[in-house]
């Protein structure tokens, strides 16, 4: 795949430097539709419009941002390359004199193509992951359990210092207690799927910090996700998450590629793959 000519670059017909974050790129696509659909940016302000909104579907999702800043930084500099980056200045059409098509239409794909989806990626341990968690959760609440007892028998026996460590034990068996109920409850349900946009990803340190936990959040649901797909899946993309519905797990995450019109349009009953 070659790299687009540099009067084609998204960035540059949004106006924002390489480096831009989301909330840069989309105050810049705010501004500039809203000025094309004034009705003040002259006759070609609908060709433009539509220009800067295919740049901003490259830019908005992460994974064809990815993709675009990749191809580009792998295609050598030829000869002469400093008059080719030359920038248009904002505003010009992005076709030339054989009113060649947008960008967007062959680099990369758009949105408004037909509709498809990818794997991102699937748990096949899933189950087992539940296994474990009721194995290791389980015997953790039972010690802290036994622990809880040792301060409540000593403040029944008037030892009122014996309050600060039993709230403490205390909130250590709900946290335990409710990690292992969930996980148990997932090993007796049916798996559901989720399906929204990827609002945050994020990832912590785990029981202890012996592990790391990886996050995405999709519909303010929080999914633990493994990460190997954690780094494939960012915030913006489209996504179907089939899980568990009690502790989250996920099982396999689909990544959508359409339009509005068509993501809307998908049945919100039936998962696009089956569970």
């Amino acid at each position: 795949m070659t790299q687009p000519p540099a009067e084609l670059d998204p960035y540059a017909i949004l106006g924002v430097p390489r480096d831009a974050t989301r909330d840069a790129i989309r105050q810049a696509h705010r501004e500039l539709s809203a000025y094309y659909a004034s009705g003040h940016a002259g006759d070609d302000a609908e060709r433009k419009l539509e220009d800067v909104n295919a740049a901003y579907e490259v830019l908005s999702s992460p994974s064809r941002r990815r993709s675009y800043d990749r191809v580009r930084d792998r295609e050598p500099q030829a000869a002469g390359a400093d008059a080719a980056t030359e920038r248009r200045p904002l505003g010009m059409s992005m076709r030339d004199e054989d009113d060649r098509e947008p960008f967007a239409m062959s680099w990369p794909e758009r949105r408004e193509e037909k509709f498809r989806y990818e794997l991102v990626g699937e748990n096949t341990a899933h189950y087992r992951t539940l296994l474990r968690m009721v194995l290791m959760y389980g015997p953790l609440t039972l010690g802290a359990l036994a622990l809880f007892m040792v301060p409540l028998t000593s403040l029944l026996g008037g030892t009122v210092g014996a309050v600060i460590p039993l709230l403490i034990v205390g909130a250590l068996l709900i946290a335990l207690a409710f990690q292992a109920t969930m996980a148990l409850r997932d090993l007796r349900s049916q798996p559901l799927f989720t399906r929204g946009e990827v609002q945050r990803t994020w990832s912590k340190g785990g029981l202890l910090w012996f592990f790391r936990s990886h996050f995405v959040m999709v519909n303010r649901q929080v999914f633990v996700v493994p990460p190997e797909m954690w780094v494939r899946v960012g915030e913006g993309e489209v996504v179907e998450a089939h899980h568990w519905p009690h502790t989250r797990t996920v099982i396999r995450i689909l990544l959508l590629h359409g339009s509005d019109e068509e993501l809307a349009a998908l049945d919100t009953e039936t998962p696009i793959v089956p569970l």
